[in-house]
């Protein structure tokens, strides 16, 4: 976020995305190649979880990572460790219940 390279940023935006589909999507058959209804839209995604252990190698400091709402306002912040260099914390599409989180801020 501050267009420095990783091991010198002191704002980084993380995103893990995994497979999304509108509620209701068809496809041809399993392989998903040809898209018979693009389903509703009209409501919210499905997306399929995904959990990313995550280490970055990054500059020294006191680390936070907050997950982010769609709109880039920070969430809630999520549990991470800072240790030779590596920022290590897990992010997870399903960590809130209620709206999948596919974006992270890590700063310090």
């Amino acid at each position: 976020l501050d267009l420095k390279p990783i091991a010198e940023s002191r704002r980084i935006l993380f995103t893990l995305v995994s497979d999304v589909q509108n509620p209701g999507i068809e496809y041809e058959d399993e392989k998903m190649e040809v898209l018979i209804r693009w389903g509703r839209q009209d409501i919210g995604r499905i997306a399929r979880r995904a959990v990313a252990k995550t280490s970055l190698k990054v500059a020294p400091g006191a680390w936070k990572v907050h997950a982010l709402n769609p709109d880039g306002s920070r969430k809630r912040e999520i549990a991470a460790q800072y240790a030779d260099s590596t920022l290590r914390f897990t992010a997870d599409i399903a960590g809130d219940p209620h709206e999948a989180e596919f974006y992270y801020e890590l700063v310090r």
